[in-house]
């Protein structure tokens, strides 16, 4: 996680170290790069080495993934200002005026928030690490969406008549990913079952 974000901040940092005058449709493919690669970062997030011992444990996996973004996020939040201060200064000041960088920001929760539904889901079945299997799956996601015919796809030029309305798509898929965690972090009854089978004794003595 720590060098994927190190490595989006860098990216952010081209147009200020290169000092480049482009305009804000090249800022915001910068940003929303750097967006893609901090929500692949997150994607080590629900990785636990422990997950066959962890599984059966009295704490509620929805407590475990809960606990772990709460602790992340108000690093992530830091990481998330420092880019757009980054571009903020590495941009002329028309540029500065003009920047969506509110909009931006609901792609970069959105895509986050993607990454780690898929990482909940992901972490329900698989035995390995939900990393190696998530990358790929958001990558793959984002290229689809790319791929859409411009008259659905969310991902939009800056400036172009769809902006607003490709927003309120972002918006909507925040809500399902967001929703999506949620469900998918709750135990399986299996697990449940497990859980009982583990604290009875206890409660028994």
């Amino acid at each position: 996680m720590t060098a994927s974000g190190t490595a989006a901040l860098l990216l952010a940092s081209i147009p200020a170290i290169a000092a480049a005058n482009i305009g804000p449709a090249h800022h915001v493919q910068l940003l929303r790069a750097t967006a893609l690669a901090g929500a692949l970062g997150a994607a080590f997030l629900l990785d636990d080495p422990a997950r066959a011992t962890t599984s059966v444990t009295p704490t509620p996996r929805l407590l475990r993934h809960g606990a772990r973004v709460l602790l992340i996020a108000p690093l992530a939040a830091a990481w998330w200002a420092a880019v757009l201060a980054i571009t903020w200064y590495g941009a002329d000041k028309e540029t500065r005026e003009s920047l969506p960088f509110f909009s931006i920001s609901l792609e970069m929760a959105t895509l986050i928030a993607l990454t780690l539904s898929i990482g909940a889901a992901v972490s329900r079945r698989a035995t390995t690490p939900t990393s190696s299997l998530v990358i790929p799956a958001v990558i793959t996601l984002v290229c689809i969406m790319i791929a859409f015919p411009r008259s659905i796809t969310p991902i939009v030029e800056y400036g172009t008549a769809r902006w607003g309305d490709a927003h309120r798509i972002w918006g909507l898929l925040l809500f399902i990913s967001m929703a999506t965690f949620i469900a998918c972090s709750h135990e399986s009854s299996r697990n449940n079952a497990s859980r009982r089978q583990k604290t009875r004794p206890s409660l028994l003595q």
